[in-house]
């Protein structure tokens, strides 16, 4: 998962990634393609950005739909950042065109692009991605650039239902996938009402369900053979089947 340049960077890397292993990716509204003229006009802006530091009361001033906490990250990006690491990044990369990596993505992968309302901000076009009908494009109305400050939840909600996906296609029976349909149900619901809580004003007590990771297991005696589980056997951390298929998503 990446957002923005660290998108771009993360599509830069689908060379040296396995074409059979199953990988879920998540692009979170990154600069596929770039005019020159405005990969100008954002090196100017972002070296800048670098010198003239901004405090956090001001990012959170000009985005009122992000938390203290990202406002304080933001500030503190900037005062990491080097005006000529930002120089280069923007130089070296010229022309500025990442489309050419769908083109080397495996049908193993599963990659998801979210982009921000092109009302508000237009870093990602749509159109770009016309010609790879195999990523998946979701439009994320009234966001900006900043989609996971903004909406934390779409982005967790995509990023699960993409994992799903990949997960639900390394299912050999139809027995598997319904079992597995339950448990992301679960999942989904379970993940969504953390994340309401941590962005919930008052505290959401008795709310959540309790994480199946933390359920108890079944004690077994030495020479005793395991129950077989009535749901999700090949899910299970036991792994009570060597028969059953595995897979692993990010």
């Amino acid at each position: 998962m990446g957002h923005s340049l660290g998108g771009v960077t993360t599509m830069s890397l689908f060379p040296y990634l396995s074409q059979s292993h199953p990988t879920a990716i998540i692009l979170v509204d990154p600069p596929l393609q770039q005019r020159a003229e405005k990969i100008a006009v954002k090196d100017a802006i972002f070296s800048a950005s670098c010198i003239d530091i901004k405090g956090a009361g001001a990012y959170l001033a000009e985005n009122t739909l992000w938390t203290g906490e990202d406002a304080i990250y933001r500030e503190l990006g900037t005062r990491l950042a080097d005006p000529e690491a930002v120089h280069g990044i923007y130089g070296r990369n010229q022309p500025w065109n990442f489309l050419h990596c769908f083109e080397k993505t495996s049908s193993k992968w599963k990659v998801t692009v979210l982009i921000a309302d092109p009302a508000i901000n237009q870093t990602c076009f749509a159109d770009d991605l016309q010609p790879f009908p195999h990523v998946r494009l979701v439009h994320v109305p009234d966001a900006g650039h900043w989609i996971q400050y903004e909406f934390p939840g779409v982005v967790v909600e995509e990023a699960l239902k993409t994992v799903a996906e990949l997960k639900f296609e390394c299912s050999e029976t139809i027995v598997d996938r319904t079992r597995f349909r339950a448990y992301l149900a679960y999942e989904l619901s379970y993940s969504l009402s953390k994340l309401l809580a941590l962005h919930s004003p008052t505290p959401m007590s008795n709310s959540l369900p309790s994480s199946p990771s933390n359920a108890q297991q079944p004690t077994i005696q030495e020479g005793e053979t395991p129950e077989q589980p009535k749901a999700l056997p090949w899910y299970h951390p036991a792994r009570w089947s060597d028969s059953r298929p595995t897979c692993n998503a990010l």
